[in-house]
């Protein structure tokens, strides 16, 4: 881990999960904790190098690459912890996180450090424009890859985005990025596009002074996902998990219970948004969820 300045009194700890800090008066805030008590450890022995009191942690949302690192820093250093109203519970009690995934007590192959941080404790809510006390970072709402997911724009106008976007490599690799509210996604990368700032600073990514060209790399990958679900279900009703099958067989991707439940959920509310748009009709005559999509002189 190696500690940057990105401009007046904002650094990144740069790794797989970007780390904003801001500091005042020797006082440092941290956006996003990292993905474990390793991690935390580390970012704990840069900050204390630089004499900075950890003062806060500012948890984007609760996924556990982004909060792993809360209860080890809290219970060294008593530092507060601030989130947004609807993603405070799944930090509080992270064992929600795997039970959502799996729409029920999931299996202990979810209920991994990747999937399920420490508990922390939540002491302040922070949500779309609310100003974090004398620091001045203020909270942006970025929902769509989890529903209450923030950004951080701190006083030097840099501009934490945490997973609202991906890098393009990212993408490439993965061709299938997390996106728990699709329509609230759409929305937010349509937003970032009009957004001005010093610097944005993607969760997984580089920092970019111009950011169009990635939310517009990030919108075509979920329009055609969109598009491939809408195709898959054209040519023959389909169950969600063979709508999964034919998504990742075109797409050349391996799969393992992580996956499954990941790829399961974003495919899920994928299919919401196009029942809700009357273009995917549900029928139960078989005694399961079958997914066709409407023809128009159906309609």
């Amino acid at each position: 881990m190696e500690l940057t300045k990105l401009k007046g009194n904002t650094w990144i700890i740069a790794g797989p999960v970007n780390i904003g800090i801001y500091v005042k008066e020797n006082e440092a805030v941290l956006i996003d904790s990292g993905n474990d008590a390793s991690a935390a450890r580390k970012i704990l022995r840069l900050l204390e190098a630089q004499n900075w009191k950890l003062r806060w942690i500012v948890n984007t949302h609760s996924h556990a690459d982004h909060i792993g690192g809360n209860a080890f820093l809290q219970k060294r250093t008593g530092c507060e912890i601030a989130a947004s109203v609807l993603e405070a519970p799944f930090i509080a009690h992270p064992e929600l996180e795997p039970m959502l995934l799996w729409s029920g007590n999931a299996p202990a192959g979810l209920r991994n450090k990747f999937l399920q941080a420490e508990p922390s404790v939540i002491t302040r809510n922070f949500d779309d424009g609310e100003t974090l006390d004398a620091f001045g970072l203020q909270a942006m709402a970025l929902s769509g890859h989890m529903p209450g997911q923030i950004g951080v724009r701190t006083p030097d106008d840099i501009l934490f985005t945490a997973d609202a976007m991906l890098a393009e490599r990212i993408l490439e690799k993965y061709g299938i990025p997390f996106v728990a509210h699709y329509e609230a996604a759409i929305a937010t990368l349509a937003a970032l596009c009009k957004m001005e700032a010093a610097l944005f600073v993607p969760s997984h990514g580089e920092p970019a002074k111009n950011i169009k060209k990635l939310a517009d790399a990030n919108r075509a990958c979920l329009s055609a996902l969109r598009d491939d679900l809408l195709d898959i279900c054209a040519t023959a009703p389909t169950t969600r998990d063979d709508a999964l099958k034919t998504l990742i067989n075109r797409r050349g991707l391996s799969m393992n219970l992580e996956q499954y439940a990941l790829i399961f959920s974003t495919i899920s509310s994928v299919l919401t948004s196009l029942i809700d748009s009357g273009e995917i009709e549900c029928d139960f005559s078989t005694g399961t969820l079958l997914l066709s999509k409407i023809k128009k002189n159906d309609a």
